[in-house]
């Protein structure tokens, strides 16, 4: 964690680095190898799957598979991880991407394509474990600037790990990078091998420095216990060996809420499962749209990976710092706002590098909030149920995910342009789960309303 007697404001970025918890140090590494090898095949995938006859709609269901897999992944992973500890989820998580690429190398038919889809669904499981333990590893006053370096970092490697695919499976066939990418998958399997679980965190939160939702933007939340176990387990007997998982899931899910403020919770999941919704559409969208009218080459659809890697990476620290000095509602509400009314000027592109241009320009302003984001999404809850909420956001967000790849790939079929307009539109209901997110149950006092602000 960054030395809280010495807020990240006032520090170097060398000495910013150097009071960062070593495991933090570790996590940004093991974040950097791992989007390499995501680099190096998922933006292959599109224009591969096209090339073996499978289209917009076709894709659409093999996304939707991957995100329904997701979602019970992540939602599982977090509870599990919870309960029965961070690492042994998060290296699952990992294995699950080996297994993934593994299958990509074999697959031709549908029926293997699926699998892949599952495999590359189960990898989710990763993400709450990974989450709740950042979040441990990193002090609330400097939170979002740390996000800010980590997304950053692993940006940076999805600039070059897509242009590299591209050039590679031009040149030599889709093997190549495939092959490079399982090796570097493993190599992040060996260096999380040290990472163990957050027990830093209950240290922290006694010394007075995580409140959940305080500073955050978050209003009129009322922490429930900050112990490093959930009430569950102080209270009732841990469930015996042959308990339905179904019922153990139901009842973390219900503890998780009556431990936190529920109106935050609800709107937050509305916000991220939308979220999923847009990210999936666009996710057929944009490399249809670059497939069907400028290039079917991998190295035209990778620069879409590329360019919006570059976007993001840009603004990332800003972003971050931004959340930390000025907090995270406004952020959050104001790039929220302008981003559909960019998204709108694809229907006056004609060209590629209009296309990249515009896609950079949404890259840059829809992304500048995501470390106040994933801050506020971490500080809405206490530290004994991160990653039990996180793995639900991550449900959430992959229910959006795959009814959006989904239905975007049949609504592009009939008409791209009602594609479009369903996307932009969706972006809007976003801001206003995210407004009332933050907006307040009854009138705040002018300190508070300073403090939202």
């Amino acid at each position: 964690m960054v030395n809280p007697a010495k807020p990240a404001r006032r520090q170097g970025i060398r000495e910013f680095w150097q009071q960062m918890h070593p495991a933090m140090r570790r996590l940004i590494a093991i974040g950097l190898v791992e989007m390499l090898a995501l680099g190096l095949y998922v933006s292959l995938i599109s224009p591969w799957y096209k090339s073996l006859g499978y289209e917009a709609s076709e894709q659409g269901l093999l996304n939707s598979i991957l995100e329904i897999a997701g979602m019970i992944a992540g939602i599982t992973g977090g509870i599990l991880a919870d309960r029965y500890g961070r690492k042994v989820v998060y290296t699952i998580g990992q294995l699950m991407r080996c297994a993934a690429i593994i299958m990509l190398l074999c697959a031709r038919s549908f029926a293997g394509l699926v699998i892949v889809s599952v495999f590359r669904g189960l990898n989710v499981m990763q993400f709450p474990a990974r989450t709740a333990l950042i979040a441990g590893y990193t002090a609330k006053e400097s939170r979002a600037t740390v996000l800010g370096v980590y997304q950053t970092v692993v940006l940076v490697a999805n600039i070059a790990a897509p242009l590299a695919a591209g050039i590679m499976a031009d040149l030599y066939g889709i093997s190549p990078p495939l092959l490079l990418a399982l090796a570097l998958a493993v190599l992040a399997i060996i260096l999380s091998i040290p990472i163990g679980q957050t027990d830093d965190s209950s240290r922290f939160l006694q010394r007075g420095h995580e409140s959940p939702a305080q500073d955050s933007g978050l209003p009129g939340h009322q922490p429930g216990s900050t112990s490093a176990q959930p009430a569950s387990q102080q209270s009732r007997p841990q469930p015996k060996r042959g308990k339905v998982i179904l019922e153990t899931l139901i009842a973390a899910g219900r503890e998780l809420f009556e431990q936190s403020d529920k109106r935050i919770l609800t709107a937050m999941l509305m916000a991220f499962t939308i979220n999923g919704l847009v990210n999936g559409g666009i996710n057929i969208l944009l490399p249809f749209t670059v497939m069907d009218r400028f290039s079917t080459e991998f190295t035209a659809v990778a620069g879409l990976s590329v360019i919006s890697s570059l976007g993001t990476a840009l603004v990332m620290l800003v972003g971050g710092r931004i959340a930390d000095l000025r907090g995270r509602r406004g952020i959050i509400l104001v790039t929220g706002i302008i981003t559909p009314l960019l998204i709108l000027l694809i229907f006056w592109v004609n060209k590629l590098w209009q296309l990249y241009a515009l896609l950079m320009l949404v890259s840059m302003v829809g992304n500048l909030a995501s470390p106040g984001i994933v801050a506020a999404k971490m500080e809405a809850v206490d530290e004994a149920y991160r990653a039990s909420w996180d793995g639900l956001v991550q449900g959430a967000t992959s229910a959006g995910l795959a009814l959006g790849s989904a239905a975007s790939g049949m609504l592009y079929a009939l008409s791209p342009t009602w594609a479009w307009l369903a996307v932009i539109i969706l972006c809007g209901f976003q801001i206003v789960c995210w407004y009332v997110a933050f907006t307040p149950k009854h009138p705040l006092t002018m300190e508070e309303t300073t403090a939202l602000l």
